[in-house]
């Protein structure tokens, strides 16, 4: 326990994780509290099938999310509050359009199967609406994971390292719209939120303004 307290006290930046709380409680409060919605219609979602087996991706994201923190955390900390700023802040603006702009989308298919991945899809459904889409989370995040190790430093030159996370990533944004979770208009304006915030992470002082807040303590 005292070994864990004075981790805690040297890796301050440790604190960014405490958003976690503020998004999980968020996103749970959006999933239950019906706004008016605006419906959204892509004729190119028509054109994508739907394929069970892109759930495999679409799941990663979960482990995706907690091995990319967990490495930043133990082994950089700038490249820990770089990522943390990027993702969470993509999530803020995300929550903040399902908000003022909330979206809902019909892209569904009926489940014909009982395998195990038709089941976790089902479950998916189960508990994740299809309104609050656009831009998607799961596309931000996932960028925001490829843009951080594709700018660290300490990585120049891995090319492997980086075309493997990008080729995961990738993936996981394929993933929203081959399980039928997501419009592709959703992962288009996912990318351009993490591709703003990018400029913002690597090109702004956001250190600077955070100085001026209670965040500081994380800085």
């Amino acid at each position: 326990m005292v070994q864990a307290k004075n981790w805690l006290r040297q890796h301050n930046e440790a604190g960014f994780l405490l958003y976690w709380i503020f998004y999980l409680a968020a996103f749970s409060v959006l999933e239950v509290l019906v706004l008016p919605q605006h419906p959204l219609i892509c004729a190119l979602d028509e054109s994508i099938p739907f394929c069970v087996w892109f759930a495999v991706p679409y799941f990663s994201w979960f482990p995706a999310l907690a091995l990319s923190q967990g490495y930043y955390l133990f082994r950089d900390r700038a490249g820990f509050q770089n990522l943390c700023f990027l993702m969470f802040s993509g999530m803020t603006v995300a929550l903040a359009v399902y908000v003022i702009y909330p979206i809902s989308i019909d892209v569904r298919v009926p489940l014909e199967g009982g395998g195990v991945l038709h089941r976790l899809v089902g479950l998916l459904q189960g508990f994740d609406s299809p309104r609050n889409v656009c831009p998607s989370i799961h596309v931000s995040s996932s960028l925001a994971i490829a843009a951080a190790v594709q700018l660290d430093p300490r990585l120049a030159g891995r090319r492997g390292i980086k075309a493997a996370v990008w080729l995961w990533m990738l993936l996981i944004c394929a993933s929203t719209v081959f399980i039928k979770q997501h419009s592709i208009v959703d992962v288009f304006w996912g990318a351009v939120v993490t591709a703003a915030l990018t400029w913002v992470t690597y090109r702004c002082d956001w250190r600077g303004v955070l100085e001026k807040t209670p965040a500081r303590r994380w800085l």
